[in-house]
């Protein structure tokens, strides 16, 4: 199964691909999980090969916009 951090990316990259889909040049997107976060900065090394395949996706991503931010939010305050 898919773990929560799985999960947060998949949200994270389906997202990203619609925002590009309907042409937004600037984003800033938020993730209420530590480790996407951490990993997407640098942070916290990779050391899953799934969760390293999804980084490099959300990656490429995160580079075909003009602007792009990744920040991370109390699990508790993501409800929008």
């Amino acid at each position: 199964g898919a773990s929560n951090n799985e999960a947060e990316y998949e949200a994270l990259i389906a997202g990203l691909k619609l925002a590009l889909g309907i042409g937004v040049r600037n984003i800033h997107a938020y993730c209420d999980s530590q480790l996407v976060a951490s990993q997407f900065t640098g942070e916290y090394a990779t050391k899953d090969k799934r969760m390293e395949a999804y980084l490099e996706v959300v990656k490429n991503l995160a580079g075909q916009f003009e602007k792009f931010a990744l920040e991370k939010i109390p699990r508790g305050d993501n409800t929008q």
